[in-house]
């Protein structure tokens, strides 16, 4: 079985199409017709490194749970490699989630959303230092004061 993205041509894994409901849609055993896949919303790299995820795990990722900000704790070796392709190919998660969606890759969609929460992870039970971390980790942000919350409340509710 083949998939085909622009003049590209891969060779499907059936692991990795049973991980998609996509591609098990499209999937006709009596075709030899490569499966066509729509570059706006997958392009040759997206495809390189969602494959490399699935293989990495041997076709059985695990859902990942996010009780901190510390990646090294969060994610597996194998998906922190994914993560370092991902941050390394300069393409924006966002068109990753739109390729996991478009494929229908629930586990691959928990990965990048999972990374996203990492990002702005805040303790409740130390959420100054949580958010003094995350001030550190993005400074170019302002903060933002009650008092200021309080007034965006204000205006949005005649907005809405």
């Amino acid at each position: 079985m083949k998939v085909q993205i622009d003049d590209a041509m891969y060779i499907l894994d059936p692991q990795f199409k049973n991980q998609s409901e996509l591609l098990n849609q499209l999937y006709d055993p009596r075709s030899q017709e490569p499966i066509q896949l729509q570059s706006q919303y997958v392009n040759k790299e997206i495809w390189r490194i969602i494959e490399r995820y699935y293989v990495l795990n041997n076709f059985k990722p695990k859902q990942t749970e996010v009780n901190c900000d510390d990646e090294s704790i969060v994610f597996a070796p194998q998906d922190l490699e994914v993560l370092r392709m991902i941050k390394n190919s300069n393409i924006s998660i966002h068109k990753f989630l739109l390729a996991a969606r478009y494929l229908n890759l629930p586990l691959f969609q928990d990965l990048l959303i999972s990374k996203l929460a990492t990002e702005f992870y805040v303790d409740v039970t130390k959420p100054k230092q949580s958010l003094d971390n995350l001030c550190k980790k993005y400074p170019q942000v302002p903060v933002v004061t009650k008092e200021e919350i309080k007034q965006y409340n204000q205006v949005l509710q005649y907005l809405i």
